[in-house]
């Protein structure tokens, strides 16, 4: 029963040492997607399915695009390559 006991404790504290690998992105784009944004400017930089990151105009348009796993503030040497949504 110990040995049983002490395994279980064993795996159980294994696990613990492993760490979860984080997002690239703040904010994750949940479904249902937007079907209408509105025209505001207030860029994010998009992470798309692909590992690439792009630039939208606001959140909404990033979350519209159907690649765009998560967003985030763009960094004040963001450059990258603006899309339009689909």
């Amino acid at each position: 029963m110990r040995l049983i006991l002490a395994s279980f404790v064993g795996l159980a504290l294994a696990g613990c040492g492993e760490k979860a690998e984080e997002a690239p992105y703040q904010q994750a784009c949940s479904d249902p997607r937007p079907q209408i944004c509105t025209m505001d400017y207030n860029p994010v930089d998009g992470y798309l399915d692909t590992g690439e990151w792009k630039s939208f105009s606001n959140a909404c348009n990033a979350c519209s695009h159907p690649q765009v796993l998560g967003y985030k503030e763009p960094d004040e040497n963001s450059q990258m390559q603006k899309v339009s949504p689909p």
